[in-house]
């Protein structure tokens, strides 16, 4: 059977969208598909594979042009609601309340009933304008998948109750954005901690002529995401694939990121590797609903890939200019020169410069540094600060 996250990356090659981007959109888009109809069934008790996934860059990247090939498979597969483009959090309730589903089986009995609810919003923005501690909270819950959800609502002086609630939420944003709209002690909030955070700092280059990707939704990969969609049940752990999860958790899941902000988000990695299991799992095999080792290590290669450039959204997030960052590079080579008048490898400016800038502009921004005369290149990757006075002077 062919792969879905494959057939879809086929389909969205030439996308001006990076690589990334559509492969976590093709993820979440099978997570989507799946609903709370199949689990895992772990210590902590069953486990299902919804996902909350951001897409983040600055403007003109690509989150909108992969988001939209969810958004439209999505809406085009029945038995599956889809949100509106706009919500506010009291309509969010609404329409998870009414996204009702009931599965029955073959013997004509009632299998499970649920509320499912998908989002594929291009800016998260949109529906969260600001840091609403009631809002994420509420987001919080349904990514737990509790029995039910239970909303005051004060307007109307009634209880919204929603049954075994579920979502998955596939949303982009700008790093000021999330700036402006997370202030430093949401990190240690529970949304924040369930949240992947895909980061790209530059998009494919695309030509301003030629013949543009082809659009129109293959009935193919229209008719796999059906199949998805028909699945119900457990899915069962190899006992390779068990063991070589439980073996990586226990070592303590490396690599691991170590950025301060990531440290509440690390605590819930492995119940992301699980879910990513699954999902690759069915991606690969719509009916055999079985988790082998290459389903486990295809799905630690995807988290260990978003997490090495999770740090980068921080760091683009301070949202300093070119200029900015050059005096301070210019400045902190200045005191380890004066102090040692020894030249500085290159390897002590990348440092340096990887606290402040996202990984893509590190080697940008030394070349900068040169051309601007700021600091010059006395040997094979060795480099000396231009003296202060010169520079004030120019």
């Amino acid at each position: 059977m062919v792969d879905f996250i494959e057939e879809f990356m086929e389909w969205t090659e030439g996308i001006p969208s990076p690589q990334p981007f559509r492969l976590w959109s093709a993820i979440t888009c099978v997570a989507g598909a799946l609903e709370r109809r199949v689990w895992i069934e772990t210590s902590k008790g069953i486990l299902f594979p919804n996902l909350f996934v951001m897409l983040i860059g600055p403007p003109g990247v690509g989150k909108s042009q992969a988001i939209s090939r969810v958004d439209e498979l999505w809406n085009a597969t029945k038995g599956i609601r889809v949100a509106p483009d706009s919500m506010t959090s009291a309509s969010m309730i609404d329409c998870l309340k009414d996204a009702t589903r009931i599965i029955i089986g073959p013997d004509g009995q009632v299998k499970t009933e649920f509320n499912g609810l998908l989002i594929a919003a291009d800016e998260f923005i949109v529906f969260c304008p600001a840091y609403d501690l009631d809002f994420l909270g509420r987001l919080t819950a349904i990514f737990d998948n509790r029995p039910r959800l239970r909303v005051s609502r004060k307007y109307y002086k009634e209880e919204a109750v929603v049954k075994n609630p579920y979502m998955t939420m596939l949303t982009g944003a700008q790093p000021g954005i999330l700036k402006s709209l997370f202030p430093d002690e949401a990190w240690s909030g529970g949304f924040t901690s369930r949240l992947i955070m895909i980061y790209c700092g530059e998009g494919p280059q695309t030509d301003l002529f030629g013949e543009a990707p082809s659009a129109e939704l293959p009935k193919e990969l229209s008719e796999h995401l059906k199949l998805l969609v028909k699945l119900y049940g457990r899915f069962f752990v190899e006992t390779n694939a068990g063991n070589r999860l439980q073996e990586w958790w226990r070592a303590g899941g490396p690599p691991k990121p170590i950025h301060s902000k990531l440290s509440y988000y690390c605590t819930r990695r492995g119940m992301h590797a699980l879910k990513l299991s699954l999902i690759a799992s069915a991606s690969r095999d719509a009916r055999e609903m079985k988790i082998t080792l290459a389903d486990v290590e295809r799905a630690l290669e995807w988290l260990f890939e978003a997490e090495r450039n999770m740090p980068d959204t921080f760091r683009a997030m301070v949202g300093k200019s070119d200029g900015e960052v050059l005096r301070e590079l210019h400045y902190f080579m200045w005191q380890v020169f004066s102090r040692s008048k020894k030249p500085i490898h290159q390897s002590t400016l990348v440092n340096f410069l990887a606290d402040r800038v996202p990984q893509e502009k590190v080697i940008r921004i030394i070349e900068l540094a040169e051309l601007g005369k700021k600091i010059k290149q006395v040997g094979p990757r060795l480099y000396e600060p231009t003296p202060l006075s010169a520079v004030v002077s120019d």
